[in-house]
């Protein structure tokens, strides 16, 4: 399935559950208590597309070898989801939340339970994340 055609998918089931917004990157967002998730249709393989859901749980953390290794211990702890860091040009690091689908075979009800797992679990540690290793939760920044 071509990453158009997921997208409109993506758009609809998104806008049958309340307001959406669109980034300057195209990517779809809304917020859910404390956490922004994003959502993005995308290219995988010559014919295949996914589907990333993702929050940036802390934005501006200082990297250190203790956040490295929480990251790592962590990662693959969650049912749905996993953390990473993405470096920033600053040198900084933002602390993200992310899931990925099968963009060719998505429903509405896996898409949306991705959403709000990634969302409730975001929510859960964010400000926890932003307290320990610095920087800010999403709407904070």
């Amino acid at each position: 399935m071509d990453v158009s055609t997921v997208r409109q998918k993506v758009q609809h089931y998104l806008t049958k559950h309340g307001r959406v917004e669109l980034d300057e990157d195209g990517d779809f967002s809304l917020r859910i208590e404390s956490a922004r998730v994003f959502i993005r249709a995308a290219p995988w393989g010559d014919d295949e597309t996914i589907v990333n859901v993702w929050c940036l749980a802390v934005i501006g953390a200082s990297p250190s070898p203790e956040l490295h290794e929480y990251i790592a211990y962590q990662t693959d702890g969650y049912i749905f989801g996993h953390l990473g860091l993405s470096k920033r040009s600053d040198g900084k690091v933002n602390i993200l939340f992310s899931h990925r689908l099968l963009g060719d075979y998505l429903d509405e009800a896996e898409l949306m339970n991705a959403v709000i797992a990634v969302a409730a679990t975001t929510n859960k540690m964010d400000e926890e994340l932003a307290e320990r290793f610095g920087g800010q939760t999403f709407h904070e920044a």
